[in-house]
């Protein structure tokens, strides 16, 4: 199973890979969307890992979300950004730059907020 360190890290290039974009001229804004959520994966699965928790899919990760006190503050932004995911991923949607800048990535920041206030360096 993947340390805190090591889901540290691909959140860290997630979240790198996401905002590399020039959103206001790239045609994979969708690219941004995913990187962003895999980025939130990462990150709380980073406090999971501290904690000797490996869920195995994300049904499993949404019940350690939604069951751990501690990470319910973010239950709504990982929610959108999964959501916002599945737009990306299967339904195809085409995101504006103010979308991704408003609904994704400010939703990122209010899980690593949330992640970094439970004693995990995000950055």
């Amino acid at each position: 199973m993947p340390s805190c360190q090591e889901h540290l890290d691909k959140a860290r290039l997630n979240e790198s890979f996401s905002k590399h974009f020039d959103l206001n001229k790239t045609p994979y804004k969708d690219w941004a969307v995913l990187g962003a959520f895999y980025s939130a994966l990462h990150y709380v699965e980073a406090y999971l890992a501290k904690h000797g928790i490996h869920p195995i899919n994300h049904g499993e990760r949404y019940k350690c979300i939604t069951r751990d006190a501690k990470l319910k503050p973010i239950w709504r932004s990982y929610r959108d950004l999964k959501h916002l995911r599945d737009l990306a991923a299967y339904d195809v949607k085409s995101f504006s730059s103010t979308e991704i800048q408003n609904d994704v990535f400010l939703a990122l920041v209010g899980v690593k907020l949330t992640i970094e206030s439970l004693g995990i360096t995000v950055n």
